[in-house]
């Protein structure tokens, strides 16, 4: 069940269960599949990718900005930079955001990728990916 073919626009992540809200150092990890309210850590499913490296620039470009709005509690601005990055990767470049997901069947662990779309989802993986 692998998503349609991948575009240079694409970001390939996985998602790993956190208990902290340390930053997140994106790289290869252990496949987990995402829960709504659960806190997590975004890693690339892929490292060399040329979407996952665009994704890393349009990060590094809004990070700062992202956290003097966390530490000015200014959370419209929080909203408007998440907003500006879910455009940029979905609208903009016609990318998305994909989830590498492990499922068990008869013939062991299969894996695909699930599109996360442009919403609330997407939102909160990008929210952990600046922190």
């Amino acid at each position: 069940m692998e998503s349609k073919k991948f575009t240079n626009y694409d970001v390939l992540l996985v998602l790993s269960p956190s208990d902290t809200t340390t930053t997140n150092n994106l790289s290869k990890k252990e496949d987990y599949n995402w829960r709504p309210n659960q806190k997590f850590t975004v890693h690339f499913a892929v490292s060399d990718h040329i979407g996952n490296n665009r994704f890393t620039v349009l990060l590094n470009l809004h990070r700062d900005s992202y956290k003097q709005a966390i530490d000015s509690d200014d959370e419209d601005k929080c909203h408007g930079i998440i907003q500006t990055l879910v455009d940029a990767i979905c609208d903009k470049c016609v990318g998305r955001l994909l989830e590498k997901t492990k499922t068990s069947s008869k013939n062991g662990s299969e894996y695909f990728y699930r599109d996360l779309g442009d919403g609330k989802e997407a939102r909160d993986i990008l929210r952990a990916a600046l922190l």
